[in-house]
C-alpha cells in the first residue's frame, strides 16, 4: 500500500516515532516516481522526469497519531537510484539514510556522489522535528554504495548499516570516517 499517494509509484520504506510532551509524531520515509500527494494542499514534484516511474525521489513525512499530515519533505536528484531505506529518531530529530544516484539536493544542500553522475553513493540526513533540514551528509565510493538502515542510541551517536564495494568516505577533512 502506498505510504502517500503518487500518481506513478510511492512505497514506504520506514517508519518511526517520537513524543513532544504527550503528543506522538509518527515519522514515515520511502520512495516515489511523479506527484506525491501528502495531502490535498501538499503535494512533492518529482525533482526527475515526473512522468517516469523509473525517476526517482525520496520523501519523509510526519503526522499525527489521527494521520494527519504535519508536513511533508522531498530530496533527490535526476538520477532514478534515489532511495530512503532507514529511519531512526532522537529527543529532537529524525534520521533517514538511504542511496541516491549522482547528485540529490536536500533542501539548499547538494549531495555529489564520488564517482561522478552515474555513481550510487550514500546518505545520512538529520531534521528537526518540525520538518527543517539539520544538515545532510554524503559517502561512498567510485562504485555503488548503500545505506540500509540507520539507529541512534541515547547519548547521540548515530550507526549505519549498508553495502560499499570498495574502500568508502564519509565527511571531509577532520570529519572524514573511512569505511573499508
Amino acid at each position: 500500500a502506498d505510504a502517500i499517494p503518487s500518481d506513478l509509484y510511492s512505497k514506504g520504506r520506514g517508519v518511526a516515532t517520537g513524543q513532544v510532551g504527550t503528543d506522538s509524531i509518527f515519522f514515515v520515509t520511502g520512495t516515489y516516481s511523479g506527484t506525491l500527494e501528502a495531502d490535498a494542499n501538499l503535494l512533492l514534484e518529482n525533482s526527475g522526469d515526473a512522468d517516469d516511474v523509473l525517476s526517482s525521489d525520496l520523501f519523509l513525512a510526519a503526522y499525527t497519531p489521527w494521520g494527519e499530515v504535519l508536513w511533508a519533505r522531498r530530496a533527490g536528484g535526476e538520477g532514478s537510484g534515489d532511495l530512503s531505506l532507514g529511519i531512526a529518531t532522537d529527543s529532537d530529530s529524525v534520521y533517514i539514510t538511504g542511496k541516491f544516484e549522482g547528485s540529490a539536493g536536500f533542501g539548499p544542500e547538494i549531495l555529489r556522489a564520488v564517482g561522478g553522475s552515474n555513481d550510487v553513493d550514500f546518505f545520512l540526513a538529520r531534521y528537526d522535528w518540525n520538518g527543517g533540514l539539520v544538515w545532510a551528509k554524503s559517502g561512498g565510493s567510485e562504485l555503488n554504495d548503500e545505506a540500509l538502515d540507520v539507529a541512534v542510541d541515547v547519548h547521540g551517536g548515530i550507526v549505519l548499516t549498508g553495502n560499499f564495494m570498495s574502500k568508502a568516505i564519509l565527511g571531509e577533512g577532520a570529519a572524514e570516517t573511512v569505511f573499508e
